[in-house]
């Protein structure tokens, strides 16, 4: 059975809290206007939601941002095993 776009599913895992890159809402955005389906894994250092749907095809999921200031903290940090 051929792969069609639609069928296409990508994660962008980004390294900070999104949105901020230029060109992560470029590529983003580029992939999900051409049908494909684009989660982006962000941390979340000022408790914006957890899920949100940006447009049609493009949805972010950020860390859980409702803990407390110092455990928010050491969850957004990085580590050698995480990106």
């Amino acid at each position: 059975m051929p792969l069609k776009e639609r069928d296409l599913k990508v994660c962008y895992i980004y390294q900070d809290q999104y949105p901020w890159d230029v060109r992560v809402e470029k590529i983003t955005h580029t992939l999900a206007k051409e049908g494909i389906e684009v989660h982006i894994i962000s941390r979340n250092r000022d408790c914006l939601p957890i899920r949100e749907k940006l447009s049609h095809n493009l949805y972010v999921h950020r860390l859980p941002g409702n803990v407390n200031k110092y455990i928010r903290n050491i969850i957004n940090s990085p580590a050698f095993f995480s990106p």
